[in-house]
């Protein structure tokens, strides 16, 4: 943590460090993803109301997400918002429910149920789920994750500037910003709603998937006779790595920071990333 401290501090400078970087919580250091605040504030200048649904324990979150919203909203009125733990997420594992209820396109052992723990049935419709692990979609409920390349191992690339490439690896740049895609994909989200009319869980399924919406089950079920790895790697996917969507993103968060921008060797005004972030990992 030192040495990422010094490096911060160094090219960020102190107010950066202090504000992307929390106390240790539970024994770990823990760090905001560039744009991670500035997403919070953004979505709530959005009409959306916050709601935090992790699978940590819930001590953990109680601490961690009032830290969270304070920097977000520094020097404004928070706002409210409500949060979820593990506790209120099912375990497969755990015997919480039968898999065939609630194990659907993706599988998993933990799973974020949105009707009856967020929202009522008549609500779901208009609730998306920023996630990015799509195994705890419930089945049924995929349409409204919003969800980008897993982000666990974005302090690679933090360790990899930190240790000035001794350690970590610097192609999980796109990790590290993964709120800018978040930011652009729910944008196209919102204009596709309120252009075409539609839910919003709909308008995610189009602005995730493209020209290929139409392959994506929206009732939790494969084709009939199809299941396991080679019926999921048929499923349209998400521009995971898409510099575009990173970029209408980043455009958008700097209506509430103007200084936001890429950390790292990475060009804004190019049309991709640079060679090395598009290696294989």
């Amino acid at each position: 943590m030192e040495a990422v401290r010094k490096f911060v501090v160094a090219k960020y400078g102190a107010a950066m460090f202090d504000r992307m970087f929390t106390t240790v919580l539970g024994g770990m250091p823990h760090f905001f993803l560039n744009g991670a605040l500035e997403l919070l504030r953004w979505s709530h200048e959005q009409g959306l109301e916050i709601v935090f649904f992790s699978n940590a324990i819930r001590p953990r979150n109680e601490e961690l997400c009032p830290i969270l919203m304070e920097r977000a909203f520094s020097g404004r009125k928070v706002p409210g918002y409500r949060l979820f733990s593990r506790p209120d997420c099912i375990n497969l594992n755990g015997g919480d429910g039968d898999r065939d209820d609630f194990d659907g396109l993706w599988g998993g052992g933990y799973k974020k149920k949105l009707v009856g723990v967020i929202v009522p049935e008549s609500e779901v419709n208009n609730t998306l789920m920023i996630e990015d692990d799509s195994s705890y979609a419930c089945k049924g409920e995929e349409r409204n994750f919003v969800y980008g390349e897993y982000g666990g191992s974005a302090n690679e690339f933090l360790m990899y500037e930190a240790y000035g490439g001794r350690r970590g690896n610097r192609r999980r740049v796109a990790t590290f910003h993964l709120p800018f895609w978040f930011c652009g994909m729910v944008k196209r989200t919102l204009s596709i709603a309120e252009s075409e009319d539609i839910s919003l869980a709909d308008a995610a399924v189009r602005a995730l998937y493209a020209d290929r919406a139409g392959d994506f089950p929206v009732n939790g079920e494969y084709p009939e006779g199809e299941r396991g790895w080679s019926a999921r790697d048929k499923l349209p996917r998400p521009p995971f790595r898409d510099f575009t969507v990173f970029k209408e993103g980043l455009a958008e968060l700097r209506t509430i920071n103007p200084t936001l921008t890429f950390w790292g060797d990475v060009d804004e005004t190019a049309a991709d990333w640079p060679e090395w972030a598009q290696e294989r990992y």
